[in-house]
């Protein structure tokens, strides 16, 4: 697996060495240790960086079109790059692997549609590790599916039966020591859902479970009521050996480790906005509209609409352990920055892009899925749309700033 670079490792340290009158202010949060053992860090709203330190999430490549061709996608389901700065595109409705190289030209085409050897039905996670293997989880054909780094299909593994077909969350799932770990949702009873990573021995067998609630979102073949702003579980996997879990209203995550412990926990002061009586008004003729679109009879009351909006939308970790957080911001489709922790928890700011990161096409509420982010080296891969919601992949670099 990539790791960042040594650049971005300094960064958070270089921001202390500014000039006078350019450093950034002292951090002013604390970190103590809970009689459970957990370590606990509470940050202030405002972070380590000034304006002048603050990092930059600067374009440098998009790929994406209208006109057809390998870069027409559809939904993009992950992302991942390999050592030589290929990108590769996991796509839903095609279930294939499009692959460009550093200039944003078309490779090939890995993978189709169907259930023999190198073929995908519901693929939710595309993995590159440390040889270059190109590792497809397809819980619809219960399996992983490895490539070789020149896209030719080297092997099938069957997925645990353990494992549910719901498949899981997407992202990486070969650890930085080629650990394997996998996840999926599943039913503990009735109407009762939970999210479940595992770690896998070398036989693809689950040795180690950490089981996490899901919110008050549920699978289900029935529709489900349109309510936006309501809490959802957000989780990440920490290919170090760790799941981070949090709740989208609270501004606090979890460091989860796979002897069942709580390891860490990470907050930030923060005031949620309010939900006002034009959005709310808004928010309910959607709903209604929505649940009558999806099969569900409208209804003359209004639904439950919190008073505030959510905190966070999204939560991920680096391969270097610093967190990343995308707050839960004005446009509900998109955002243009991303809150930065470092690998003990402390706040170091906001990182801005000079793009819209999509969290989903709009008309989906973006807590409720999201779109892939990845970081290798100093570059951030996202996903972002146009005003017609087309997707285009966009590659930017991660500038330090002094």
């Amino acid at each position: 697996m990539c790791q960042l670079t040594a650049l971005l490792a300094f960064a958070a340290i270089s921001t202390f060495a500014c000039g006078q009158g350019e450093a950034p202010g002292p951090w002013l949060g604390s970190i103590d240790t809970l009689p459970s053992g957990t370590i606990r860090t509470v940050n202030p709203a405002q972070g380590i960086w000034n304006r002048r330190t603050a990092w930059r999430i600067a374009e440098n490549l998009r790929i994406g079109s209208l006109d057809g061709g390998p870069e027409e996608f559809d939904r993009i389901v992950d992302l991942d790059v390999d050592d030589w700065g290929r990108i590769y595109v996991l796509l839903d409705r095609r279930a294939e692997i499009r692959v460009f190289d550093e200039r944003g030209n078309y490779v090939r085409t890995i993978g189709r549609r169907g259930g023999g050897p190198g073929e995908f039905r519901a693929p939710v996670s595309l993995d590159i590790d440390s040889l270059g293997q190109i590792w497809v989880t397809d819980p619809m054909n219960l399996r992983y599916t490895v490539f070789d780094s020149t896209g030719t299909f080297r092997f099938g593994r069957s997925r645990h039966s353990k494992f549910s077909t719901f498949g899981g969350v997407r992202g990486d799932r070969v650890g930085v020591d080629g650990a394997l770990f996998d996840a999926d949702v599943h039913a503990s009873a009735p109407s009762v859902f939970e999210y479940r990573f595992f770690k896998l021995d070398t036989a693809f067998t689950p040795i180690d479970t950490i089981i996490v609630p899901r919110g008050n979102r549920t699978p289900s073949t029935r529709p489900l009521p349109f309510r936006p702003y309501s809490p959802r579980g957000l989780y990440s996997l920490d290919l170090r050996g760790y799941v981070w879990y949090g709740v989208s209203t609270t501004y606090e995550v979890f460091q989860l480790g796979f002897s069942g412990d709580t390891v860490r926990s990470v907050g930030r002061d923060f005031e949620p906005q309010v939900i006002t009586d034009a959005e709310r008004a808004s928010i309910a003729e959607a709903s209604q509209r929505g649940n009558r679109e999806i099969g569900i009879p409208g209804s003359r009351s209004s639904p439950d609409i919190p008073t505030h909006k959510p905190a966070i939308a999204r939560i991920f970790v680096d391969s270097r352990g610093y967190l990343w957080v995308v707050p839960y911001g004005e446009v509900d489709g998109e955002t243009h920055n991303l809150d930065v922790f470092d690998p003990d928890g402390k706040y170091l700011g906001q990182a801005t892009a000079d793009f819209p990161i999509g969290l989903e096409p709009s008309g989906m509420p973006a807590v409720l899925r999201g779109t892939p982010i990845v970081i290798r080296g100093d570059n951030l891969y996202a996903v972002t749309f146009d005003d017609l919601d087309v997707p285009f992949v966009v590659r930017a670099r991660i500038q330090v700033r002094r």
